[in-house]
């Protein structure tokens, strides 16, 4: 079993109101989809963030080192992508990630096996999730703003009530020091 052919995708998740973040502000998120294919027609998907630059370093560097290569053989791939993260910091990073967990499901589908077994055997039954509370700005219809604190503490409150989480993360970064202290300070409180 070969690697015969490597697609790349970018796809744009929308955001229902802006999200605000030490980075900025953002109407979606940008990931990368990736399909590895073999000559004996199983596909690999793996997923990275990252916008159209860690594309083309995947299309660029990162496809050329895996054709050809069995999707088993992920160390001898990952030797020959050494200094990919070197050169190229974070985008390297995520791209050789991205065709390494393709690798990962194709060795799955191809053994039958789930990806658990393979790494040495599951740990849980479940994976807990957290609520994560970001600001937000209103959307083009005036709606979704995140930004005082009565707007947080009721947003965490309905992530709560309406998912079950028992785990709260509020992302700051966006407030003075002062104002995210007193958000922590109410979220604890509710």
């Amino acid at each position: 079993m070969k690697i015969s052919k490597i697609d790349v995708s970018l796809i744009s998740v929308k955001f229902l109101a802006p999200i605000r973040w030490s980075g900025g502000a953002n109407e979606d998120w940008t990931r990368i989809i990736v399909e590895v294919h073999t000559d004996d027609g199983l596909i690999g998907i793996g997923e990275t963030l990252g916008g159209s630059p860690t594309a083309a370093l995947i299309e660029a560097e990162i496809v050329p080192m895996f054709l050809g290569e069995s999707p088993f053989d992920i160390e001898k791939m990952l030797a020959k992508a050494t200094f990919v993260p070197l050169y190229h910091g974070k985008a390297g990073l995520c791209a050789i990630a991205a065709l390494e967990v393709a690798c990962w499901d194709i060795m799955g589908k191809a053994t039958g096996q789930p990806l658990h077994n393979l790494l040495g055997g599951r740990l849980r039954d479940e994976v807990p999730f957290a609520a994560y509370i970001y600001h937000r700005n209103a959307n083009r219809d005036g709606w979704g703003e995140i930004d005082s604190t009565e707007q947080v503490v009721a947003y965490a409150h309905e992530m709560v009530e309406r998912y079950g989480f028992d785990t709260v993360k509020y992302k700051g970064g966006v407030k003075t020091e002062k104002e995210e202290v007193a958000n922590m300070r109410a979220l604890r409180e509710a």
